[in-house]
């Protein structure tokens, strides 16, 4: 049996952890998942939906147990390793927790201020915790 090992860095927006995808992107034996929790989390929370439902389904897949059942199972043949992106508050309590440790974890951290405003200036809108999802990133770490 094939030993698959799955890396997962956790983040908040904005923490500068899309440049570390682009990184393991240009890993041959490396499978990369960028943000793969984002439509199910989008379908349960429905919180700034860039597009309809309908299409979020198109695009990405919302049912949270077939994306875990992914991101912790067997890699395809040629790839050692997967690496995954992941927004710590796409994480939702609901999905459960157990799965998390069939990978290997760790948490990207950044200056709070620094995510503020760099969130801030891009979206332009009125922020809230939840968009910038501090807390979860310390629950999910705990």
């Amino acid at each position: 049996m094939k030993n698959n090992k799955h890396i997962a860095m956790w983040s908040c927006p904005r923490s500068r952890s899309t440049a570390m995808a682009r990184a393991f992107e240009q890993l041959d034996e490396c499978m990369v998942f960028d943000e793969p929790l984002f439509g199910a989390y989008l379908v349960k929370r429905g919180l700034d939906q860039p597009c309809e439902e309908r299409e979020v389904g198109q695009y990405l897949e919302t049912n949270h147990e077939k994306v875990i059942q992914k991101i912790t199972g067997s890699l395809p043949e040629g790839v050692s390793f997967s690496f995954q992106k992941h927004q710590s508050k796409h994480a939702l309590p609901e999905f459960g927790r157990n799965w998390l440790k069939s990978l290997n974890n760790f948490f990207l951290i950044r200056n709070p201020k620094e995510i503020i405003l760099s969130y801030h200036k891009l979206y332009k809108k009125k922020l809230t915790m939840d968009h910038i999802g501090i807390e979860d990133h310390y629950n999910l770490f705990r």
